[in-house]
């Protein structure tokens, strides 16, 4: 996916100017705070409050400090924005921070802030090395989302990092608070404003004028210590001859000193640099081509760097950004004094000129952010309005759909709806709008989408409209529409049947070489589509559109989803095999490039629960673990990630007896997926059950779970997790009841059972279907059946073989062991009922029983496990350690490990001799 780029000048630690006036007072003031999370220097402009950290962090002589710098300016109220910089700042000092965080806002649906900066956070707190944060002109942000974000970021601080915040007011970051726990350091206009030690270091020392100490004073007191203003005033001193006279002529408060001082500074230079710095004056930030692009008439003469580098010599109030001295930015207080005699000057239309070249040069080098903030300034809406046109799909792609949002409102509302276009762009926009309700996002973009496609209707029959003799602009027109409504209507949550067919006719008209587009009209039909198989296939092609267009979000998601539905028709080695590809095709190396992909949660959270079904504990808790850092970090599809991931930490808690660490991942999940209360219930009396295997008495507390629920109702008329709980209470009731109680009833259960098992077969869900033909065997097991226990246990376990299934028959403890023992006594499925008998616990087993491996002509020492298996195969098709480790995402000392065990289970030394005891064993074909 492509990523906009980012003014590395904003980044750049401001030069300082030699002849600098040495402030040790201030540095030491600055060094006092460094224990403390925050240095917040408050002052009006002018008062040196960048030079100060500038020069501290940059002394003269001395060793440059670890500093991280961004310069602040308007565009920055874009929270996605701001942190994008931030990190782009830390990433100056350490290129390895942030990356997740980075790539989650680049994601075209970016998560909420707070989790965003919780991974910074833990980046930060890795460093080893103490990091500054400069954060320039705060005052600029008016944001109240970003300022809750940053208030987040000081509250959770990392011990390493300290802020510095420059600013002409006070922002709200919650400072009386911070002050009255000695979280802050502040440095304010008292301490900024020069004293008469000071100004004479300027006036007479760097500025050579040779003064008298009454005029110094004079000037001292005149400006209050301003600083600006003291070399406003040394800049005009040194051509004016009568300099007693020039001191007294000026008096008042700062904003009139200001005015005077920048007039005489002004017209001291010649015509067309007076010209050239009211004209370029508009720019935040300055270099040559920028300036003669925007200049008009006698100060465009196309020397606009040599301009720039003699204005430096001259001190004229304007500073490098880099050390290449390409970039420059005028002082912000002479800049404003330069807007305002440019308002004085020059007509409005004529300024509008200059945004509007400005516009043009950003655009052309791509930096569109910067050239919608100058078509906005220009207020010429039309020429705002077309580049909306032009650039807009390119920002939405790109996930920036905060930014086109706010440009599209900032346009007159008449403009966007006379644009059939621009009201498709603002449906997207809106459709993604961060941190807004997803329905009300939803109605709106699909309002949007109303309004577009009617004012394309009413244009079409104008033959004066570029695209009313166009089939295929048409076409792709009513394709997006349609795309954006089927998109709209999926994410509301709508009856799938109107979102099919949308989506369908969408896909009609949007040509082949949009695949970018196509595979999330092809994803949104895997999603909505009931039949498996169709649904699948719909899948495919997302991911395949996906990667061919470069959708990398739709590609991952469709390949994740495509994973889970396998899981559930119990294909779980299909499953695995996309899991892992997408896996080392596209997130290792991208993790590799330093561009982390926070998607991939979905398939390490899929592929953790495959292993975790196979048995491969400790491999499924590193894929566990590496989704849980990822999950917040994933906007809409984290609560399904999610899920996948807090059953399988209960399963696998569960399974080692960690019931309290179980229990508090059920607490967190009813804490953030509320609306997944009847699993989270379901999943705590599931917890319930299982520790009724060592104490009886926690069967009660499983039983109010119940009240209310009625096992005839089956799966259709109930939340399936549910009904299979259900079913597990009542069997474990019939095993254990009470004292003196008469057992439970089983019958009404056994038809429901098998109207569910009919179910899961016509739907082809293979887990589900394995999962009812194993309760099926309980129940009769409770009632005493034997016989009539093992065919379904023998169908389960006919269909759970060949995709390793392992854990589900674990779980169910000692009964399920006594009816695996049985399977063994009978000859049923002889190698794979020795393999889950060896995985039980010792506890669930029965003493004295042992369970060989009918194997063809000698028995192992030990069962392999599934993953062994794995690696044992790669190891036969000639794959080296480390190859084996890319394909199964594990690390290659993981790989040795399992050869070691292989060697030691076969009784053999090299791999050759593995692969032919294995081929004579049959476990692998000949």
């Amino acid at each position: 996916m492509t990523v906009a780029p980012l003014l590395t000048t904003k980044l750049y630690i401001p030069t300082t100017r030699l002849g600098l006036v040495p402030r040790p007072r201030l540095v030491e003031h600055v060094n006092a705070g460094l224990d403390r999370k925050l240095t917040l220097i408050s002052a009006p402009a002018g008062f040196g409050k960048t030079t100060l950290v500038a020069e501290w962090l940059t002394p003269p002589s001395g060793i440059r400090r670890r500093g991280a710098w961004l310069s602040l300016d308007s565009g920055d109220n874009d929270p996605l924005r701001f942190w994008q910089y931030v990190i782009a700042a830390l990433q100056t000092v350490d290129d390895s921070l942030g990356r997740t965080a980075q790539a989650a806002l680049q994601s075209p649906e970016p998560p909420p802030l707070e989790p965003v900066v919780a991974s910074l956070i833990n980046d930060l707190a890795g460093v080893s090395q103490p990091i500054v944060l400069v954060l320039d002109d705060y005052h600029l942000i008016v944001s109240q989302a970003v300022h809750t974000s940053l208030n987040y970021l000081l509250d959770n601080f990392p011990s390493r990092l300290h802020l510095i915040i420059t600013t002409r007011a006070d922002p709200p970051l919650l400072l009386p608070r911070r002050r009255s726990r000695v979280e802050m350091n502040e440095i304010r206009y008292s301490d900024l404003r020069f004293t008469t030690e000071e100004t004479v270091e300027l006036i007479n020392t760097a500025g050579a004028l040779d003064l008298s100490i009454d005029d110094i004073a004079a000037l001292e007191s005149r400006t209050d210590g301003w600083i600006v203003g003291l070399q406003m005033a040394a800049l005009s001193l040194k051509t004016e001859p009568d300099k007693h006279s020039f001191i007294a002529a000026f008096a008042g408060d700062n904003r009139y000193i200001g005015d005077y001082l920048a007039e005489e500074v002004l017209h001291r230079q010649p015509m067309p640099i007076q010209t050239f710095l009211l004209q370029t004056s508009i720019l935040e930030r300055l270099c040559g081509s920028l300036c003669d692009a925007v200049c008009l008439g006698d100060a465009g003469p196309e020397n606009g760097q040599e301009i720039l580098s003699n204005l430096e010599r001259a001190n004229i109030f304007i500073f490098p950004l880099d050390n290449e001295r390409h970039w420059y930015r005028y002082h912000h207080l002479f800049a404003d004094l330069l807007q305002k005699r440019l308002r004085q000057s020059m007509e409005a239309p004529e300024i509008a000129r200059l945004h509007l070249r400005a516009s043009a040069w950003y655009e052309k080098e791509g930096f569109i952010a910067e050239a919608v903030s100058h078509a906005l300034a220009s207020s010429d809406f039309n020429y705002a309005a077309a580049l909306g046109e032009r650039q807009a799909p390119g920002l939405i792609y790109r996930g920036e759909t905060a930014l086109t949002l706010a440009w599209l409102r900032a346009l007159p509302e008449d403009i966007i709806r006379s644009s059939p276009l621009l009201c498709l762009h603002r449906a997207w926009s809106e459709l993604y709008a961060p941190s807004r309700p997803t329905k009300v996002s939803a109605d709106t973009a699909e309002q949007w989408a109303r309004n577009a496609e009617r004012v394309w209707k009413s244009r079409i029959r104008d033959p004066n409209q570029p695209w009313s003799a166009d089939p295929k602009a048409q076409s792709r027109f009513a394709g997006n529409v349609a795309a954006v409504r089927a998109r709209a209507w999926w994410r509301r949550g709508d009856p799938p049947e109107e979102i099919i067919r949308t989506a369908r006719q969408a896909l009609e008209y949007i040509p082949d070489d949009d695949p970018g587009l196509r595979s999330i009209l092809l994803y949104i039909l895997g999603t909505s589509i009931g039949e498996q198989q169709t649904a699948i296939q719909c899948l495919v092609e997302a991911r395949e559109a996906g990667i061919a267009g470069g959708n990398l979000h739709f590609a991952m998601l469709a390949a994740f989803v495509q994973a889970a539905y396998l899981c559930y028709a119990g294909e779980f080695r299909r499953g695995a095999s996309i899991c892992r590809e997408i896996l080392h095709t596209i997130v290792e190396p991208s993790e590799r490039e330093g561009h982390p992909l926070p998607l991939a949660a979905g398939g390490y959270a899929v592929l953790g629960s495959i292993l975790l079904e196979w048995g491969e504990f400790e491999e499924a808790e590193k894929m566990l673990a590496k989704a849980a850092g990822l999950i917040p970090l994933v906007g809409n599809i984290g609560p399904i990630a999610r899920q996948w991931w807090s059953e399988s930490q209960v399963r696998l808690k569960r399974y080692r007896g960690d019931w309290a660490g179980a229990s508090d991942v059920i607490e967190r999940m009813e804490l953030l997926e509320p609306y997944e209360e009847k699993l989270a219930g379901a999943l705590r009396a599931r917890l319930w059950l299982a520790q009724a295997e060592h104490d009886p008495r926690a069967l009660k507390a499983a039983v109010p779970w119940a009240a209310g629920l009625d096992v005839r109702l089956g799966i259709g008329k109930q939340y399936p997790v549910e009904f299979l709980t259900l079913a597990r209470l009542l069997i474990a009731q019939r095993r254990m009841p009470p004292s003196g109680r008469k057992p439970v009833d089983l019958s009404p259960l056994l038809s429901p059972l098998e109207k569910c098992l009919l179910f899961a077969q016509d739907t082809r869900q293979g887990w589900l279907e394995i999962e009812l033909l194993m309760l099926q065997a309980l129940a009769f097991q409770a009632l005493g059946m034997i016989d009539q226990a093992l065919p379904p246990l023998e169908r389960a376990l006919t269909l759970a073989e060949p995709e390793g299934f392992t854990l589900l028959f674990l779980e169910e403890g000692t009964a399920m062991a006594r009816l695996l023992y049985e399977a063994a006594d009978r000859g049923i499925a002889p190698d794979y009922v020795g393999r889950l008998l060896a995985a039980f616990p010792d506890a669930a087993l029965m003493p004295g029983r042992q369970i060989q491996l009918r194997t063809s002509g000698a028995d192992l020492i030990e069962p392999l496990t599934q993953r062994e298996i794995e690696v044992l195969r790669l190891i036969a098709e000639g794959l080296a350690n480390r190859e084996i480790a890319q394909r199964l995402v594990i690390s290659p000392d993981t790989v040795k490990v399992h050869t070691r065990n292989i060697y030691g289970k076969l009784g053999v030394k090299k791999r050759t001799q593995a692969v032919a005891k294995a081929r004579g064993l049959g476990i692998l074909p000949s």
